[in-house]
């Protein structure tokens, strides 16, 4: 199966970067509109350096929220990404990664993690040493059983 634009999108993570900055963006939004409101309130001007550690409070406050959020809607959301790539994948199967630096190249695959929802692929001794020849099963593609 040659693979769409979206899943070579989600294999290289785009749309948690998205939910977590939209996230940071709306608790830094609120950060501001309470500090404007509490100045409104107090009759005082906001202090430039105040409403500074308000946005970067408000923003990790979001990213925080966003993470927990997250964990609920992309979770499910990668692993419905991974059944669009062909999962279940079994030791034996050619799988295509689709983000990284061997993007577009195929590899077979070696061993299964069903718990993390990960294989490994055989990309040579050192890959193995160091363990980065594993991938979610939103990273690959399954060209052909084993």
């Amino acid at each position: 199966m040659k693979p769409t634009k979206v899943q070579y999108f989600c294999a290289q993570q785009w749309p948690t970067y998205a939910w977590l900055i939209s996230f940071s963006l709306c608790g830094a939004g609120l950060a501001v509109y309470a500090s404007d409101l509490a100045s409104l309130i107090l009759s005082q001007p906001a202090v430039s350096f105040w409403l500074a550690c308000l946005v970067v409070l408000g923003a990790a406050i979001g990213w925080l929220c966003g993470g927990i959020a997250g964990a609920f809607i992309l979770g499910p959301f990668y692993v419905a990404v991974g059944k669009l790539n062909g999962a279940p994948f079994q030791p034996g199967d050619q799988v295509q990664i689709l983000a990284g630096p061997h993007r577009d190249h195929v590899f077979r695959v070696y061993e299964v993690w069903e718990v993390r929802n990960q294989v490994r692929v055989d990309l040579g001794e050192k890959a193995v040493a160091n363990f980065s020849d594993v991938f979610s099963s939103n990273e690959i593609c399954r060209v052909s059983k084993g």
